[in-house]
């Protein structure tokens, strides 16, 4: 089943790929190093916004839609929280974007034309909240046909929406779409599976359980952490970039970032939505253990043939998802690529610990990887300031890492199943 459904979502991924590749080089063409720095800080805030308005609540979703199986009683409690939850967090993001939507345009992006699209993605943020209910639902009961669906029509909008914004408008096209298009999905998909949609929320009430509630404010704190931790910590080492050489490379640094950020799609895509439900339902000691090492294990090698193909067609992936003025990005790719291996690995890691809901376990790695980081990268910049200190920052954090989450693991394993011994 895992090989089967990581295929399935293989294809979807591999055209989100593609559609990414195409958009790369548009937004090259038309915006250029100093735009993509310029995205990703603002990508980097919708990301702490959205993840504090509906992200933090999707693992749990999936985790408990996937454990309450046939249930209806607890998973309609689970969704009518859910829904309730992120209806109050809309309209709390709506007044406060509506309010100080200009202020983050003018402290995060240096500008106040900005202000708009924080405003406008206060009114659109219920529907990013409704599209990751739906996505998280159908990802707890195993449709994955329908999540197959769902991510290739995101990928299509994406492609046509910030393709068509971008050669029109340059930089704002691209916010603009940014901010709408998840909106759109949400409207594509509900068009589509509107009887999928219904059968799940037919029994809804504007209710919030307390138990419910608990359930998922792990989940909340974890994400949160995560997103924020992980968005503050990307904001300061682009300024560090920014400051200490230039716009440029910081926007370079981004490019790579893209790049990985593909990579950990590829990875995350491809068991994530399967590693999460499943893991979440095991019970016993030795299905779990041997569950989690199938999945270590055909994460390691994905992952170790992903570098290596990305390593040998490096020039040409430049090539043709950037422009020429990326072409000093290729230079770092064997060190970059051979640090998304332990990225992989330590994600599998962290998504044990979301599915046996060990919440400060997991909010402690993400404060252990932005202290390891930015304090790498402050350090190496006494000797050397330059892209490869701040990728080389990169690899040695991760490492460390591993070697930390592989120890807590295995603590935690035998702490949880000891009565199993």
């Amino acid at each position: 089943m895992l090989i089967k459904s990581s295929i399935l979502n293989a294809i979807a991924v591999f055209v989100k790929l593609i559609s990414g590749f195409i958009l790369n080089k548009i937004i090259a063409i038309y915006v250029g190093p100093a735009g993509f720095a310029q995205i990703s800080q603002f990508q980097n805030i919708i990301n702490i916004i959205t993840g504090i308005s509906i992200t933090g609540f999707s693992s749990g979703i999936t985790k408990y839609v996937a454990e309450y199986g046939v249930d209806d009683v607890k998973s309609t409690r689970l969704i009518n929280t859910s829904i309730s939850l992120v209806i109050i967090n809309s309209i709390l993001v709506f007044i406060l974007l509506g309010f100080y939507g200009d202020s983050l345009s003018l402290f995060f992006l240096n500008n106040l034309e900005y202000g708009y699209y924080f405003k406008l993605l206060g009114s659109t943020i219920i529907l990013f909240c409704f599209n990751g209910i739906f996505l998280s639902i159908i990802n707890g009961v195993s449709d994955y046909k329908a999540y197959f669906y769902v991510n290739l029509l995101n990928s299509v909008l994406t492609l046509f929406f910030m393709g068509i914004l971008t050669y029109i408008y340059g930089l704002k096209g691209s916010l603009l779409s940014i901010v709408i298009t998840p909106g759109l999905l949400f409207l594509f998909t509900l068009f589509i599976y509107y009887n999928k949609i219904y059968k799940h929320i037919r029994k809804f009430e504007f209710k919030v359980k307390r138990n419910e509630l608990l359930k998922l404010s792990s989940f909340l704190i974890m994400t949160i952490s995560a997103t924020i931790i992980g968005g503050i910590l990307e904001t300061l080492l682009r300024t560090l970039i920014i400051h200490n050489i230039n716009l440029n490379t910081a926007g370079l640094w981004d490019a790579l970032n893209k790049l990985s950020s593909y990579y950990m799609l590829f990875i995350s895509s491809s068991l994530g939505f399967y590693f999460l439900p499943k893991m979440s339902a095991l019970k016993e000691r030795n299905a779990t253990m041997i569950f989690l090492f199938k999945a270590v294990f055909f994460t390691l090698i994905i992952s170790s043939l992903m570098t290596g193909f990305i390593c040998f067609f490096d020039i040409y992936i430049v090539k043709y998802a950037f422009s020429s003025e990326f072409y000093p990005i290729k230079d770092f790719f064997l060190l970059q690529f051979s640090t998304e291996i332990f990225r992989s690995l330590n994600w599998i890691l962290a998504i044990y610990f979301i599915s046996k809901a060990s919440m400060k376990e997991y909010v402690f790695i993400q404060v252990l990887y932005f202290i390891l980081n930015y304090s790498f990268v402050k350090f190496l910049f006494v000797y050397d300031v330059s892209l490869k200190s701040v990728i080389m920052s990169y690899f040695i954090s991760n490492v460390i890492l591993l070697m930390y989450m592989t120890f807590r693991v295995s603590s935690s394993f035998n702490k949880l199943y000891k009565n199993d011994i």
